[in-house]
């Protein structure tokens, strides 16, 4: 949300943000299309198989919090705090998305 300006921790920062659907846009346009959803961003791809759909994102009203942590603190922290985030990476990994009173993780990316 650019209005909401991130929550810093420790490791890094955490931002509120809203989830975003992949969806096919057929260039021909159909009677019954929904104008009222918002779209993100429009590019052709000819790696999706047919040439004539635009691969399109459409702003669900989900939110979600992405904790960011940078590498580089997390080394120079390393067994020097009691927070892991690798420990907490995996505990929620175990835990799931469906615990009734944890927040689990959706995804988990690495970039190194």
């Amino acid at each position: 949300l650019p209005y909401k300006s991130k929550i810093n921790t420790i490791m890094g920062h955490v931002e509120i943000c809203l989830v975003l659907e992949r969806c096919r846009n057929k260039n021909k346009r159909n009677n019954g299309d929904d104008e009222s959803t918002s779209t993100i961003g429009s590019s052709s791809s000819s790696s999706m198989g047919d040439e004539d759909e635009d691969i399109v994102f459409q702003v669900t009203q989900k939110y979600v919090a992405v904790k960011v942590n940078y590498c580089d603190r997390m080394e120079r922290l390393r067994n020097r705090h009691a927070e892991d985030p690798l420990k907490e990476i995996a505990a929620m990994q175990v835990i799931g998305r469906n615990h009734p009173n944890v927040l689990g993780c959706i995804e988990v990316l690495f970039d190194s």
